[in-house]
């Protein structure tokens, strides 16, 4: 998760990294996507997650 989140960082890209009960002790990424992200924000999420993952 570190990694992830971290590469997501240098590649401009904020997304919050929470610890809910159960989750373990690596946690969860969240992304929200607002009517306002354009969908080349989104895809390029989806491009820089896939790269990483």
């Amino acid at each position: 998760m570190d990694r992830v989140h971290q590469g997501l960082l240098d590649r401009g890209i904020c997304i919050q990294r929470l610890h809910y009960v159960g989750t373990g002790a690596e946690g969860v990424l969240r992304a929200v996507a607002f009517s306002t992200h354009t969908t080349e924000q989104i895809d390029r999420l989806l491009a820089e997650l896939k790269a990483l993952v």
